[in-house]
């Protein structure tokens, strides 16, 4: 601000000082997620960008009586580059500990720091991990933070690859009535809570009383309680219970006992669930495997059915025996040879009649 030679006025300060609340304000908003910065670093962001906004009100009131001007478009497009210039060094500073990427895998060092600090034993064993590193109210955040604590446990969940295809789906769809069967701790029920219209209400069925109640409460610390319900018990005998307040659903995800699926579809559109327009999803169907679900749905005029083929998500014979859950009495958590990577897929059946127009 001001011309060559001379000293600064009053806006150009006010100018330089929107620059730089600028760019500490854009990482804070979200444009760099908070778990890809050390917390610490973050809460020196919102002090910073506390004590500039005063800063910047002084200067407004300042400025108000400057007959100077302030050309926007070159201000804006200088707060551009300066936001942009610290996303980029931001992105790069230390993460915590036991944050990684996608596809890489934790060194032997995160291992033994991760597993003395917290054990598996019970379903409830996840809470602490992910309360403690995971924001209040963030979906996204809670969902980084099961993805990372299956780096460690293994555990059922549709994972970040087939979860972002299926809600890719969910958002297409934007149902108002959605039904979940198998919901473990939760993980696809806050995918599909956060795509559902407004007003619309997620039903989950989960056999495991005490998955059901790990759920519930990472479904609400990821603040989407109040488009959620879950119903405890056997799938077969819950679904004629639920069927009434349930009403047609316009998605449905089978992430349960993949025997089950193909009875339970029956018995869903037996009682009005599945009908003309429902999408209905199916995890896992090539491996374990569901090849009479698979067999009803492509077969005859009432189905339209897509296959995406997309590796196992969940290692079923780990690496380190740390991470192998012992389940509740002790018992493994499961048995088999074959491991993360492994060919599967997720089917997406778009129901095209009602059971009767058959």
């Amino acid at each position: 601000g001001g011309s060559p030679g001379m000293a600064p006025s009053r806006t150009g300060s006010l100018a330089l000082c929107v620059l730089t609340l600028s760019a500490i304000c854009l990482p804070v908003q979200g444009y760099v997620s908070p778990t890809s910065i050390a917390r610490p670093a973050l809460r020196n962001l919102e002090t910073d960008t506390r004590r500039i906004c005063r800063g910047v009100r002084a200067l407004r009131a300042s400025a108000a009586q400057d007959d100077s001007r302030i050309d926007r478009g070159t201000l804006l497009k200088g707060a551009a580059l300066g936001a942009f210039s610290l996303i980029s060094t931001s992105a790069t500073a230390k993460t915590d500990i036991f944050w990684k990427p996608k596809a890489e895998v934790p060194t032997a060092a995160e291992k033994d720091a991760f597993y003395t600090k917290y054990k598996y034993e019970r379903p409830s064993d996840v809470l602490p991990f992910i309360l403690e590193n995971s924001q209040q109210g963030d979906s996204s955040d809670v969902l980084r933070a099961l993805d990372c604590f299956g780096t460690y446990y293994p555990n059922y969940r549709l994972g970040p690859t087939k979860g972002d295809v299926f809600e890719d789906i969910a958002a297409g769809i934007a149902p108002k009535t959605a039904l979940e069967i198998g919901t473990f701790w939760g993980y696809s029920a806050i995918r599909t809570a956060r795509r559902l219209q407004k007003g619309g209400k997620l039903f989950c069925i989960e056999y495991n009383p005490n998955n059901a109640e790990v759920a519930r409460k990472l479904i609400e610390h990821a603040g989407l309680q109040d488009r959620v319900k879950i119903f405890v018990g056997k799938s077969t005998w819950t679904i004629p219970k639920v069927a009434e307040e349930v009403g047609h659903a316009d998605l449905v995800l089978l992430d349960h006992n993949k025997k089950l699926y193909y009875p339970d579809l029956l018995l869903l559109e037996k009682h009005g669930i599945v009908g003309k327009g429902t999408m209905v999803a199916a995890d896992n169907v090539i491996f374990p495997g569901a090849p009479d679900f698979l067999d009803y749905v492509k077969t005859g005029p009432r189905w339209e059915t897509k296959l995406v083929e997309e590796p196992l998500e969940y290692d079923l014979d780990a690496t380190d025996p740390r991470g192998v859950f012992r389940g509740e009495g002790g018992k493994k958590w499961k048995e088999g040879t074959k491991s993360a990577g492994t060919a599967d897929g997720i089917s997406f059946s778009r129901c095209l009649g009602d059971v009767t127009a058959a």
